[in-house]
């Protein structure tokens, strides 16, 4: 199994930022991370997604689930998915991929 290449992990990342809405007027936004466990099936479909850190705050949540949104969004992007993409590449390291980790920050729209 070989793990993703940068480019691959660029690639996920990248999709995501664009995929995220993230309501810049939160509360509390300077130091919040977000961060999500991505379950991907073997033809590149988002099964589930888990939000790691879940807080017992309005605002973080909000700002959690529209990271969560962000991933479905992605999926549905169809041929465009970063995770269709993986599914249609990378077939033979299914194992590397089936799980995705990322965190979201909101202060700066970045995803990592």
């Amino acid at each position: 199994m070989q793990p993703l290449t940068i480019s691959e992990k660029d690639l996920i990342v990248n999709k995501l930022r664009g995929c995220w809405n993230v309501d810049a007027g939160a509360t509390g936004i300077d130091d919040m991370v977000i961060e999500v466990r991505a379950y991907v099936a073997r033809d590149g479909h988002v099964k589930d997604v888990k939000i790691l850190n879940m807080k017992n705050d309005a605002s973080f949540r909000s700002v959690a689930e529209s990271a969560r949104r962000a991933v479905y969004i992605c999926d549905a992007l169809g041929d465009e998915s970063p995770f269709k993409l993986l599914a249609d590449t990378r077939k033979e390291s299914y194992d590397a991929w089936k799980e995705i980790f990322v965190r979201f920050r909101p202060l700066d729209g970045g995803v990592f």
